[in-house]
């Protein structure tokens, strides 16, 4: 079972992004979908939420598009997690009479041991992810290089 689930790992991934790209300009959803080899509407609906929560500031118009709300040293992942969860728990309205009282109890405990879990050892920074990005990348760049002068 993973901690992080597929729609921590899309935040985690479009704010990297946006902190490598964003640096002199505001990123747009469809850079980042090309980038991604998908669709800018498989980013928007995050794009929103992580606005919504204060990680990115968003900007409409012709000049529009994100960029992170604070320097990237000052998000962490647990951060970018937490934001999606809370997000999430108030779409989808947790804690409601309807819950039966396992849910509640088994509910409650995972989401404590989730934020202990990502109090210690998410503390990893998206500015040390974007660096590792970066690395990774001038890397494959270098290796492809070397590849066709073969």
């Amino acid at each position: 079972m993973s901690i992080v689930s597929h729609k921590d790992l899309l935040a985690i991934m479009i704010v990297v992004d946006v902190a490598i790209h964003g640096r002199d300009r505001a990123v747009r959803a469809l850079d980042i979908a090309a980038r991604h080899h998908s669709g800018v509407r498989y980013f928007e609906p995050m794009l929103h939420v992580l606005a919504g929560c204060g990680i990115l500031q968003g900007r409409r118009g012709k000049k529009g598009g994100y960029r992170l709300a604070r320097e990237a040293g000052l998000i962490s992942v647990a951060d970018v997690i937490r934001a999606v969860r809370n997000a999430e728990q108030e779409a989808v309205g947790r804690g409601t009479e309807t819950e039966g009282t396992i849910e509640q109890m088994v509910s409650r405990t995972l989401e404590t041991a989730l934020g202990d879990f990502s109090e210690s050892n998410l503390n990893l920074t998206i500015e040390d992810l974007a660096q590792s990005a970066e690395g990774l990348n001038a890397q494959d760049r270098a290796a492809q290089g070397a590849n066709a002068r073969r």
